[in-house]
């Protein structure tokens, strides 16, 4: 498991980053007991593997919500985005799933640097709290 911590600053107003990666291993369902106040998650899976998908769905977003406090301001991020010719998860089927959780749906690739601009993805969690 990987763990990133990190202040950041937009405008006037400090954001406190952790980022808990689990790679989708059920072994670290501890994670899930963390108390989930003030948490905006971002549900990331393989656009390439169909499985990383379905455990998110059956697994991850279900334990999440058993803590919740709020069920907005999600974010399920379709990874390795250049991998497009090998997708087993359509952009449609991504974009209902997340309509259905009420959360932003997007794809990116680090290896084409496609949605990985500078804090792309905080820039849009700040965004969306912001109106």
């Amino acid at each position: 498991m990987e763990f990133h911590e990190s202040l950041l600053n937009f405008g006037e107003s400090p954001v406190e980053l952790n980022i808990w990666d689990a790679g989708g291993g059920p072994y670290y369902v501890q994670i899930s007991l963390i108390p989930t106040k003030n948490v905006i998650p971002l549900f990331c899976f393989d656009i390439s593997k169909k499985e990383t998908f379905e455990s998110l769905k059956s697994f991850w977003i279900p334990k999440h919500y058993e803590k919740a406090t709020s069920t907005s301001g999600n974010f399920l991020i379709g990874l390795k985005q250049d991998l497009r010719k090998d997708r087993e998860v359509s952009v449609l089927e991504a974009e209902e799933y997340a309509s259905q959780i009420n959360a932003v749906y997007f794809e990116c690739s680090a290896k084409e640097e496609v949605g990985m601009g500078p804090l792309s993805i905080i820039n849009s969690i700040v965004r969306l709290y912001e109106s």
